[in-house]
């Protein structure tokens, strides 16, 4: 059975085919004006790359901060039960889900059968967030797949005082303009990053196997400092972990269409069933 997740994020479209488990193709597009036109192409390279003809899609689900846009969406559902459900489907030993993308930083607990287990959002702000990352690489002309490397040679990291991005970008230009090594302002980025997403860790009070997943743990510079400061080793899913949500919402279409066609009423999809339930 093949179906299609949909991501809609801030700043990427995240589009997955599955078929069982397997991945047979997936697309990544970043946002845009038009965005139903960014959605359909990103929806039509997904296919190309899978091999998959559109008629061949049983199920379709979204999720993310602009799901409402996928036209001819089958469900619309939270990022948790996806999270939940796609982490659960690479290993059943994870408990935690923290997935760092362009404003949100979310960590979802995971039950032993794939329920969710609560639910954590850092500050709706972009200080402290991928975008915010995007911005200081832009104004230090750095370019995105430099930072890792840029970082990890700090000795220095600088420490963000304000929490706002606007403030916070201030701040950065004051330094660059003092004479702050590019290395030593990357570094406390993503250290202000980590410190968020170490903070959302330590509230949701689980214990077991952490996951790291979105666009921002894509940077090894990341996981190292984020792995030092929860002093554990962190799950790297062998997907890219920026479709990961996108994976969990085709694993859950295709859960509803396998209990759709045997006439069933119950629940394909624990990760979905938990949330439903807890509303």
């Amino acid at each position: 059975m093949i179906a299609s997740g949909f991501d809609i994020g801030t700043r990427f479209v995240k589009v997955c085919i599955v078929e069982g488990r397997n991945v047979l193709g997936y697309s990544i597009e970043e946002t845009g004006k038009d965005m139903r036109r960014i959605i359909k192409a990103a929806y039509k390279r997904a296919l190309e790359r899978s091999g998959v003809k559109k008629r061949a899609v049983e199920r379709r689900m979204a999720t993310g901060y602009g799901s409402e846009l996928v036209r001819k969406a089958d469900a619309v559902v939270p990022e948790a039960p996806c999270l939940a459900r796609a982490v659960h489907a690479l290993n059943p030993e994870i408990r935690l889900a923290v997935d760092v993308g362009g404003l949100f930083i979310n960590v979802t607990g995971v039950g032993a059968r794939g329920f969710v287990d609560g639910t954590l959002t850092n500050d709706k702000c972009a200080a402290g967030s991928g975008k915010f990352l995007e911005m200081v690489s832009e104004t230090l002309s750095v370019p995105f797949d430099s930072i890792s490397d840029m970082a990890l040679r700090s000795n220095s990291p600088y420490a963000i005082n304000s929490q706002c991005a606007v403030f916070a970008e201030s701040e950065i230009i004051s330094q660059v303009n003092g004479g702050r090594s590019g290395e030593d302002i990357l570094a406390g980025v993503l250290k202000s990053i980590v410190l968020r997403a170490a903070t959302l860790v330590e509230r949701s009070d689980a214990s077991g196997m952490v996951a790291l997943c979105g666009g921002i743990s894509k940077i090894p510079a990341f996981r190292v400092l984020f792995e030092r400061t929860i002093k554990s080793d962190a799950y790297i899913p062998p997907l890219d972990p920026q479709i990961i949500a996108a994976y969990g919402a085709a694993l859950l279409a295709e859960g509803r269409a396998a209990v759709r066609n045997k006439g069933s009423v119950g629940a394909a999809c624990p990760g979905h069933a938990r949330v439903m339930e807890s509303r």
